[in-house]
């Protein structure tokens, strides 16, 4: 028994002295953090390595031990940005050290052709946005541009290291200060914008209590004998809503403005639909725009006169008088209209319409009180489009007797406001096209009225992304990081302060 353990002495001490030789041949490697994440496969190993070595050597000299860490990634998700990526990706591995927040990211996202360098709070002095052209030089642009992402990041990783070699680092009470006076400012820009709302506020209540207060003034007793007064008060109040009264305005245009208001308040009260109807037509002849016409002849006339005892007998018969006075001119465009009406329906006489349906479509569109220089140029187009809207109502009309079926599920109500209220393009195209596509067109545009309102609340379902980028979007990827348990296994906590820069080749 004693020669065999003789025997294996020697073979024990061989199998130790080689293990001691390997041992120094490849230094142990297991309190080395891993600080690249290569998920583009831009990297080549001795550049990886080189970058895990700024941080766990050539920085760990430097006082507070900053970190830098490399992520490059093919694409950033569609619904982010590169800046909002590389904060998200900084605060959730937390790179740097607590207190100190001395950590750097640099994300590239190789397929959208950005990158970002995103700092912490407490290098934000040192890497600044002054930086960026001695940090990213255009030598490095160029490589980009041309593929050579391996020596640009590392040339970038390079200059990062040589500035916090020979910067003077913040000290985490510094960085505490700095931060407070950031918040302190925060809070005074805020307080700020805050008293200017407030005093913006104040100045325009107090501004429209002293103007309200004026107009009430002026109309105190000008309309007591108008109006009773259970409804003065609540049709003044109204007026002043309406009426938006600046500072500079004479009291004279308040006068105006208000005396015509309550005017047509008192004579939609006083003077029936039927009466003022009866007025207009009976001067001027059949149209549907009689209520318009009165009205803008109110709006027109000088009330003054009649204030403060307002009757009504007096406005109508002031009425009365504006109306007898546009006769002739009224006359002298009716003529125009005629006679271009007819010219147009002999220039096309497979036209289908006749003269009232052309002058009853013309009546609702225009002004019969213009000059009639101005007639004369805008009557055409006018007669154009009431030809064919004739042609689409009349063609709508047969069709209809023809078969009522093909109105449902709409109404023929529906139908005859959206031919009422169609553009001259989409009417020439109802009379052009043949009876299917003629139904085809029509339904389309009721189907677009109807539709109009909903249109406005529509909105989509924004899409979510979940996981995928820089291989850590699911948590289950948070132990290995794409490297077999290694990416940031050194990060000490620190924080993003929103600093740094971003840039594309």
């Amino acid at each position: 028994m004693g020669k065999k353990s003789g025997c294996w002495r020697p073979l024990l001490g061989l199998f130790f002295f080689i293990t001691i030789g390997l041992a120094f041949m490849h230094p142990a490697q297991a309190d080395a953090a891993i600080y690249v994440q290569d998920n583009a496969g831009v990297l080549d190993d001795d550049t990886i390595d080189y970058i895990n070595d700024i941080t766990n050597n050539q920085l760990a000299k430097v006082n507070g031990q900053p970190q830098y860490a490399v992520i490059t990634e093919s694409h950033i998700p569609s619904m982010s940005t590169i800046n909002s990526q590389a904060a998200s990706l900084f605060n959730k591995w937390g790179i740097g050290h607590a207190g100190w927040d001395n950590g750097i990211l640099l994300l590239v996202a190789v397929g959208n052709r950005e990158y970002r360098l995103e700092v912490g709070y407490g290098l934000e002095s040192v890497i600044t946005d002054s930086t960026q052209d001695e940090i990213v030089t255009p030598e490095i642009v160029t490589k980009m541009r041309a593929g050579d992402y391996d020596g640009a990041i590392r040339d970038i990783s390079d200059h990062v290291a040589t500035i916090l070699a020979h910067a003077k680092l913040d000290t985490p009470a510094i960085v505490i200060q700095r931060r407070q006076e950031q918040k302190y400012a925060r809070i005074k820009r805020w307080l700020t914008i805050i008293g200017v709302i407030l005093l913006a506020i104040g100045y325009y209540f107090a501004r429209n209590y002293w103007l309200y207060r004026r107009f009430m003034r002026l109309t105190k007793n000008r309309y007591s004998y108008t109006l009773q007064p259970t409804f003065q008060t609540p049709l003044l109040t109204k007026v002043w809503h309406h009426a938006k009264i600046r500072p500079w305005v004479s009291d004279a245009a308040v006068y105006w403005y208000v005396d015509h208001e309550v005017a047509t308040y008192f004579l939609r009260l006083r003077a029936s639909s039927a009466l003022r109807k009866r007025m207009v037509t009976k001067t001027l002849g059949p149209t549907q725009n009689y209520l318009k016409i009165f009205k803008s002849i109110v709006a027109e006339m000088d009330l003054s006169p009649f204030m403060p005892k307002f009757r009504k007998q007096d406005v109508l018969t002031a009425v009365q008088h504006q109306l007898d006075q546009l006769v002739p001119q009224w006359q002298r465009n009716k003529e125009i209209v005629d006679q271009a009406a007819a010219q147009y329906l002999r220039d096309h006489p497979k036209a289908h319409a006749d003269l009232a349906m052309i002058e009853q479509k013309v009546d609702a569109e225009i002004d019969w009180r213009i000059p009639s220089s101005r007639m004369k140029r805008k009557v055409g187009r006018h007669i154009e489009k009431a030809v064919l809207w004739a042609g689409a109502h009349n063609r709508f009309d047969q069709l209809v007797k023809a078969d009522s079926k093909k109105l449902k599920p709409y109404t023929t109500t529906d139908f005859l406001a959206v031919i009422d209220n169609a553009t001259k393009g989409d009417l020439r195209k109802l009379n052009e096209r043949d009876e299917a596509h003629f139904w085809e067109l029509l339904t389309m545009l009721v189907k677009v009225a109807k539709s109009h309102r909903g249109r406005r609340s529509g909105g989509g379902v924004r899409p979510s992304y979940a996981g995928g980028f820089g291989g850590f979007g699911d948590d289950s990827n948070d132990d290995n990081g794409g490297f077999g348990g290694g990416f940031g296994g050194g990060f000490g906590g620190g924080a993003s302060g929103g600093g740094g820069f971003s840039g594309g080749w």
